[in-house]
């Protein structure tokens, strides 16, 4: 099984390192524990007249993390675990650049890394990995309401209150919901220029750059 640490430098000199439970210092969790969460759950009812009420209550809840979202073996970081599919390594264990297989070439089977955080291989898997600093997804509920009854004998009721919710930390699945606005409005700017400049023939966005790990005529999009 394993994770993703967004705070460990990888093998590779940035940001954003595997990591396997029970290994490196690494607790045996798929991320750490939290201890500082507590779940209040407070009311009250108070008679200010004897036809007049108010009452309210607060509550947090804390929602599964390691369910619906995450519900296949996949999701848990077991790829690493397995061997790969053949032919997946055309520049071999330790990419430089150079082929060393052909498409003709009796494919090897691409063996599991296991534990071995600074496999390449690794990192190219498309799993939903748990973050090792997943935040507990927290739901806080409240409500407060005045009731009054009026009329002979009371046969009148009215009741107006408030109740909302608010969530933190709530996760989801492989989804993207934000696309170039993530990208600062100075890029996109010089993008812009440039596709013009261009007669949109060739687009910034979709140009290649060279491939940290194999760097030889090979890139990936940005």
């Amino acid at each position: 099984m394993a994770g993703y640490d967004f705070t460990a430098t990888n093998a590779f000199g940035t940001l954003g390192a595997m990591d396997y439970p029970g290994t490196n210092g690494y607790s045996r969790n798929l991320w750490n524990t939290e201890w500082n969460d507590w779940q209040p759950v407070v009311g009250f009812n108070y008679q200010i007249k004897p036809n007049f009420v108010v009452h309210g209550g607060y509550r947090t809840t804390y929602l599964p993390s390691n369910t619906g979202y995450f519900a296949s073996p996949n999701d848990l970081g077991e790829a690493t675990w397995a061997s790969g599919n053949t032919g997946a390594q055309t520049y071999g264990s330790a990419p430089n650049g150079v082929p060393t297989e052909q498409i003709t070439d009796a494919a090897p089977l691409v063996a599991a890394t296991l534990a071995n955080y600074a496999a390449p291989q690794g990192y190219g898997i498309a799993e939903a990995y748990f973050d090792r600093h997943l935040k507990n997804q927290i739901e806080k509920q409240a409500s407060l309401f005045l009731e009054k009854s009026f009329g002979h004998s009371g046969q009148w009721f009215a009741s107006a209150g408030w109740a909302g919710s608010w969530e933190n930390h709530l996760s989801t699945r492989n989804l993207q919901f934000q696309n170039n606005q993530t990208i600062p409005a100075a890029t996109l700017s010089s993008w812009r220029a440039l596709d013009i400049a261009n007669g949109v023939s060739l687009q910034q966005q979709g140009l290649q750059k060279p491939n940290t790990f194999q760097p030889t005529n090979c890139g990936v999009g940005v």
